[in-house]
């Protein structure tokens, strides 16, 4: 099933209007040599397709050095109304319990160039946020 979906996403790619992809950011205080540290993981771009829905999906959170740190599930859709062409994105995370951490939502119109969208996480401590970035594909 993940080979056919990773098949799908890549032949559906040459398609897209724009490729969009889900950031974790989290600041951690380093005390000892008092400064911020940025923690930072992300996922594939994956592909918006015009007049296209793209049911729920699941992707992992990559950082720098390979590892997961998470997962997120998306689903994406574009709308027409009159002569107005959107675009949406959706983004959930959820902890090791299955509780709801995140939930965030992104529209912007079909020509924008760049959009994004981000929200703090329901966490304890420092909360990182969740973000959804999208680029138009002739940038």
């Amino acid at each position: 099933m993940r080979v056919i979906f990773a098949f799908l996403l890549a032949s559906f790619s040459v398609f897209a209007d724009h490729h969009c992809w889900v950031e974790k950011t989290r600041l951690i205080w380093d005390s000892e040599n008092r400064q911020m540290i940025v923690e930072q993981a992300k996922t594939k771009a994956f592909p918006v397709i015009k007049e296209e829905h793209q049911d729920e999906f699941s992707l992992k959170l990559l950082k720098e050095d390979g590892s997961t740190w998470g997962k997120v599930e998306v689903s994406t859709a574009t709308h027409i109304v009159g002569d107005d062409e959107t675009f949406l994105c959706q983004a959930s995370i959820s902890g090791e319990d299955s509780k709801l951490q995140a939930y965030i939502t992104l529209m912007a119109g079909i020509d924008s160039n760049f959009a994004k969208s981000s929200t703090i996480m329901n966490v304890d401590g420092f909360p990182p946020s969740l973000s959804i970035i999208c680029k138009r594909n002739n940038l």
